[in-house]
């Protein structure tokens, strides 16, 4: 049997385990999809080690941290700064995003002018590569701003206009049902998409924000889909072919 994962800090809301074990038994692969809650990731390698894992995903908030363990990282990584799919070949960790490959498939044919995109972690990181690819000007909005990101209280006070507006970080996700990101109705009114990186639930209480004032919204599903197929092609592929 062959095993693969998903490494994270807390898991047990996590669609990965049941998206992969019921995708395995309709392919008739002999694999099985395993769950490590890491309090850190000291004595990641002989976990994965010990498991036989051949390949992993990696959720919050590990996707920047992980790469101080890899010994090989694809181009997109290099520009990324974060990796969500690392493959084991031949005793070496090679580093992966596919999560800019599945937030295009979330974004379908619109192409944004200019974004906002709230959280700076990771999952921003590949969002804002996604966004270059596409040539659409990007704007990071921070708790705690850093070089060219802004704040929230700038964002809202600011005469700033979006045609896409994305939530990149945890907010509103289950059980955090109550929560929002911080951001005036104006700008959500006035986008013509907003996006949630979140999927549980399937409609946040910003998306629902957003749907009450008539804009188009989308939740991080498709995302999740598409970003989960693409890390099972690069482990079922050989790395000449990556």
């Amino acid at each position: 049997m062959r095993h693969f994962g998903l490494i994270g800090e807390s898991l047990e809301h996590s669609f990965s385990k049941k998206y992969f074990s019921q995708k395995f038994k309709d392919s008739h692969i002999d694999a099985e999809y395993l769950n490590f809650e890491l309090d850190s990731l000291s004595g990641i390698k002989s976990i994965m080690s010990s498991h036989k894992v051949e390949g992993f995903n990696v959720t919050i908030p590990y996707k920047e941290e992980i790469l101080h363990y890899v010994d090989e990282v694809s181009q997109d990584v290099k520009a990324i700064g974060a990796a969500n799919c690392i493959k084991i070949s031949d005793s070496k960790w090679w580093a992966f995003n596919t999560d800019h490959f599945g937030f295009k498939v979330g974004l379908g044919d619109f192409v944004p002018q200019k974004a906002a995109i709230l959280g700076s972690g990771g999952a921003s990181r590949a969002v804002v590569y996604a966004l270059q690819s596409l040539n659409s000007e990007s704007i990071v909005v921070s708790r705690k701003p850093s070089g060219n990101q802004i704040g929230y209280d700038e964002l809202n006070s600011g005469s700033y206009t979006f045609d896409l507006i994305v939530n990149c970080s945890p907010v509103g996700t289950y059980p955090d049902v109550s929560n929002s990101p911080a951001i005036k109705d104006e700008l959500l009114k006035n986008a013509s998409l907003v996006y949630d990186l979140v999927y549980n639930p399937p409609l946040s209480l910003f998306l629902n924000r957003a749907k009450t004032l008539g804009t188009k919204t989308v939740n991080g599903q498709a995302m999740l889909q598409a970003q989960a197929e693409k890390s099972c092609d690069i482990w079922n592929s050989e790395l000449a072919d990556l």
